[in-house]
């Protein structure tokens, strides 16, 4: 975490890949850094529901898509077919994934860039106010 949280920062700084002195020397330190200069007990909980809503829509989706590939390869295996070969199930599976992985990968680029917003923020000194809500990011992307 720590290791992330660096390199994020050093793309941030834009300069060179040497941390600053009071950049993070362990995970302890990055959680405490993030509570004293991003806002609290709140930089923590950043995105918090539209990651959860994605998280709630992939797992819905993934299920849908799932009971509906696998039930169509049932049909095509005859009416009296209630298994699939291992093989068969991993397949279902996979592309029931992928299936919503496509449409909520959206969601995970809205709630990267909305983290990265409070992330700025909180380093420029502007109110939270002044972050993009979901709307904005969402028509950025669309741009």
């Amino acid at each position: 975490m720590a290791n992330i949280y660096n390199s994020q920062l050093r793309q941030l700084r834009n300069t060179s890949s040497t941390p600053n002195a009071d950049e993070d020397k362990g995970v302890l330190d990055v959680f405490s850094q993030i509570y004293r200069k991003e806002g609290g007990l709140r930089a923590f909980y950043v995105g918090v529901l539209q990651d959860t809503g994605k998280s709630i829509a992939d797992s819905f989706l993934f299920f849908l898509f799932y009971n509906y590939l696998r039930t169509r390869r049932l049909q095509k295996q005859g009416g009296k077919a209630t298994t699939l070969l291992v093989a068969e199930e991993l397949a279902v599976g996979a592309l029931a994934g992928a299936c919503s992985r496509f449409f909520t990968t959206p969601i995970s680029n809205i709630v990267a860039r909305k983290r990265t917003a409070s992330l700025l923020s909180s380093r420029s000194g502007l109110p939270s106010s002044k972050e993009p809500s979901v709307r904005d990011i969402a028509n950025s992307i669309i741009e």
